[in-house]
């Protein structure tokens, strides 16, 4: 029988609960049976950015996602130089033994990047061979906005996971 399984990709620097609250609702408006959330190494469209160590962020999405069995935390786009392309990502996976005949992939994304959806690489191909699910922004929340506040080592426990608020603050990142 196939499958709709929903691809959810990003930075994560660090995750927040609103990456979490996104998976959730996508996953129940949707029906998806299963979600892969992909670190990327480097986002093209960040290049300014030197996201914290891979490991970090790999482990953060872990402990964020643990309690969502449907849930699956892949580390691909980490093992791959350079910058992080969806379409690869994507022709990965259908060659994998992840993705079978049959399924169906579903691209999850913010409005802001599927308004630039366009300026990606292979973009056409993409939505050849995904269906794109497009959510708002869930509150005011943003990585950006989290780096910031732990910068000033201001509060964040309210806009993320404890365990991922606890990495953080022993591991010492975004100091």
């Amino acid at each position: 029988m196939a499958r709709k399984i929903g691809i959810f990709g990003g930075t994560f620097d660090p995750v927040h609960n609103g990456h979490v609250a996104a998976v959730v609702a996508m996953k129940e408006a949707h029906h998806l049976d299963s979600i892969f959330v992909i670190p990327a190494m480097r986002s093209p469209h960040k290049s300014r950015l030197v996201p914290e160590e891979a490991k970090h962020r790999l482990q953060m999405l872990k402990n964020a996602f643990k309690p969502l069995e449907y849930c699956t935390v892949l580390s691909v786009e980490l093992k791959r130089p350079g910058p992080s392309y969806t379409i690869d990502t994507v022709r990965e996976l259908i060659r994998s033994t992840l993705v079978k005949k049959g399924d169906r992939l579903y691209l999850l994304l913010g409005q802001d990047q599927f308004d630039k959806i366009d300026t990606w690489k292979e973009s056409d191909e993409l939505l050849k061979l995904t269906t794109p699910i497009v959510f708002e922004r869930f509150g005011p929340v943003s990585s950006t906005d989290v780096r910031k506040r732990l910068k000033k080592k201001l509060y964040c426990g309210h806009l993320l996971n404890n365990q991922v608020y606890n990495y953080i603050q022993r591991k010492q990142l975004y100091d």
